[in-house]
């Protein structure tokens, strides 16, 4: 049996289904081998001020 998943970081989202506030994004390509995590701020869904990143030390290895 197979399962699909949708993995999310999470944050808050306004009234007008917007994202607002801090947030933490996964890479689009999130997987096993490639764990990119971004952490940022978001104003009406738009990615605001500096986003910092965080790269799993499996992937570092890699690299």
């Amino acid at each position: 049996m197979q399962h699909q998943y949708i993995l999310s970081g999470g944050g808050y989202y306004s009234e007008q289904s917007m994202k607002i506030g801090k947030w933490i994004d996964l890479d689009d390509q999130f997987l096993d081998i490639k764990k990119v995590i971004y952490k940022g701020e978001y104003d009406n869904s738009k990615k605001v001020g500096i986003w910092g990143n965080t790269i799993s030390e499996k992937q570092q290895q890699i690299i």
